[in-house]
C-alpha cells in the first residue's frame, strides 16, 4: 500500500512540474510576442519621431516666436530616446501622443509652412505613419491584452505570481482623441 502512495504522489508532482513547465514557457511566449509587437510598433514610433523633428527644423525656420512647442517637441523626443525598457517607452510614446496635436494646430496657424511642398511631403508621410502607428498600438494591445489576461485569470495567475510575470502596460488614447468630434464647429468655420 505504501509503494502505491509513493506511486501516487510522484505522479502528481511529476504532473505539477509539467503543468508548471507549461504555463512557465507559455507566458514567456506571451511575454516575448509583447516585446516583438512592441519592437516593431518602437520602429515606427522612432520613423514619427524622426519626421516630426524634420517637421520641427522646417518649422522652426518660419516660426521662431513659438520656441517653446519646439522645444517641448524636442524634449519629448529626447524622453524617447532616453527611455531604457518598453514600459518606459510606452509612457514617453504616450506623453508624445498627447502632445503632437498641440504641436500640429499650432504649425497649422503658418500658412507659409502649409502651402511648402516639402512640408506637404512630411505631413503626408507623418498621416501615413500615424496609420501605420494607429495599426500597430492596436496590434500591441491585443498582444498586452492577451498577455494580462493570462497573468490575471486563473490558474494563470498562480504561475505567473510563482514566476513573477506581472502585467503589461497598454498603449493609451489622448484624452482628445476620445472626445466626441463636434462635426457642427467643424463646417461652422
Amino acid at each position: 500500500m505504501g509503494t502505491y502512495i509513493l506511486i501516487g504522489v510522484g505522479v502528481i508532482v511529476i504532473a505539477m512540474i509539467a503543468i508548471s513547465i507549461v504555463y512557465y514557457n507559455k507566458l514567456q511566449r506571451y511575454n516575448i510576442h509583447v516585446d516583438n509587437v512592441f519592437a516593431n510598433l518602437d520602429a515606427i514610433l522612432m520613423r514619427r519621431v524622426d519626421e516630426l523633428s524634420k517637421l520641427v527644423d522646417m518649422t522652426r525656420q518660419h516660426v521662431e516666436d513659438e520656441n517653446e512647442i519646439l522645444q517641448g517637441v524636442i524634449g519629448l523626443r529626447q524622453q524617447i530616446i532616453d527611455a531604457t525598457n518598453v514600459d518606459d517607452k510606452v509612457k514617453a510614446h504616450n506623453n508624445m501622443n498627447r502632445q503632437v496635436p498641440n504641436f500640429m494646430l499650432q504649425a497649422e496657424r503658418y500658412p507659409d509652412i502649409k502651402f511648402s511642398d516639402a512640408y506637404k511631403h512630411l505631413q503626408r508621410s507623418i498621416t501615413n505613419i500615424e496609420e501605420n502607428i494607429q495599426a500597430g498600438r492596436q496590434s500591441y494591445n491585443q498582444s498586452v491584452g492577451r498577455f494580462n489576461t493570462e497573468v490575471t485569470t486563473f490558474p494563470g495567475n498562480i504561475f505567473a505570481g510563482i514566476f513573477r510575470f506581472g502585467s503589461r502596460p497598454m498603449f493609451e488614447a489622448p484624452a482628445e482623441k476620445r472626445e466626441d468630434v463636434d462635426l457642427r464647429s467643424m463646417f461652422s468655420r
